[in-house]
């Protein structure tokens, strides 16, 4: 007889979240779903997206930043981590910092805000990667989980448009309808949190993001049924 092994509490709010007994994490009713970003309209397709655009925000900025949204018609929770993957440049410097954040906002457009140790006034979940520890596509092309390379530096060249794959933390989030999903893209990190900050960014200059086309953008999503 399996015993389950993993204690799984799927978040609602700060203080609300439900408890249920898992096999595995993700759990095994997690279906990886594929959101293609659309640059042109700040939203995601079910589908990769023809007609190719790019949008861009300043790297060093306190609040430039790129936001993607989806609005939930019916519940959905999403348990276990997600994998951005994006073709980006940079107009100056050696390297890249990206930092990926994902926000949860209620029925009303008020965000919805969860405990993680150091505080309660955190987002859903974050990732980070730096584009010269980028990791080969070509083995992480459907994964949940794409490692950084950190065996090998590769070159980052101004106006050369690199494919980037960031492991986003696991986390357990119910979006109940109504509520929306929002995808974050910019050059520091999203909350700066006491002792949990990256102090050493090699950003410069501003960063564009294209999609569609050629540059299939899409975020890898694991869904669990809630029926």
């Amino acid at each position: 007889m399996n015993v389950p092994v993993v204690r799984l509490e799927v978040r609602r709010s700060l203080e609300e979240y439900e408890v249920r007994l898992e096999d595995e994490f993700p759990p095994r009713a997690a279906k990886s779903t594929a959101w293609y970003l659309d640059a042109a309209s700040g939203a995601f397709a079910p589908n990769p997206i023809v007609k190719t655009a790019s949008v861009s925000y300043a790297s060093q900025s306190a609040e430039d930043r790129l936001v993607f949204r989806h609005h939930f018609t019916e519940d959905a929770e999403i348990s276990g981590p997600m994998a951005l993957r994006c073709f980006m440049s940079t107009d100056a410097g050696f390297d890249l910092d990206l930092f990926v954040g994902v926000r949860k906002l209620d029925e009303h457009g008020r965000e919805v805000e969860f405990w993680n140790r150091l505080s309660r006034k955190d987002i859903v979940t974050r990732g980070w990667l730096r584009a010269s520890r980028r990791p080969d596509p070509t083995s992480v092309a459907d994964v949940l989980v794409p490692v950084a390379d950190y065996e090998s530096e590769k070159s980052v060249v101004p106006g050369e448009v690199i494919e980037l794959n960031v492991e986003i933390l696991p986390s357990s989030t119910l979006f109940e309808a109504g509520s929306s999903f929002v995808l974050e893209l910019r050059g520091r990190d999203v909350i700066e949190l006491p002792n949990f900050q990256h102090h050493r960014i090699f950003n410069c200059g501003n960063h564009a993001l294209f999609t569609g086309g050629e540059f299939p953008s899409r975020l890898l999503i694991p869904f669990v049924s809630r029926d």
